[in-house]
């Protein structure tokens, strides 16, 4: 599904947070396709945790969680896997909470 965005919340999501190097932000290129529904472009990614928050504490699911810490953080899912090899039931919430969409 596509959804408009509000930019003016991307915005200020991306100004807060920190600055990195292309070299560091290994989130680049990444995208995973394997869900029927649910289509993940990490390199749109602007580490805000909407996504793991939502599937977490909404849809008591657990499936999206952080990898690593601190400026090396990223969301995922266990191992890294693709969505589509998780128990995900495609409800979309992640995808609606992304300011980035």
């Amino acid at each position: 599904t596509t959804r408009l965005v509000d930019k003016k919340v991307a915005s200020r999501l991306q100004a807060s947070m920190p600055l990195r190097g292309d070299e560091d932000f290994h989130t680049q290129g990444r995208v995973d396709q394997s869900s029927p529904s649910i289509w993940r472009e990490m390199d749109k990614c602007i580490m805000c945790g909407r996504c793991v928050d939502i599937c977490a504490n909404t849809q008591a699911m657990n499936i999206l969680g952080f990898e690593d810490r601190g400026g090396d953080s990223i969301p995922t899912t266990f191992d890294e896997a693709p969505i589509a090899l998780t128990n995900c039931i495609n409800c979309g919430q992640c995808a609606w909470a992304c300011p980035t969409g």
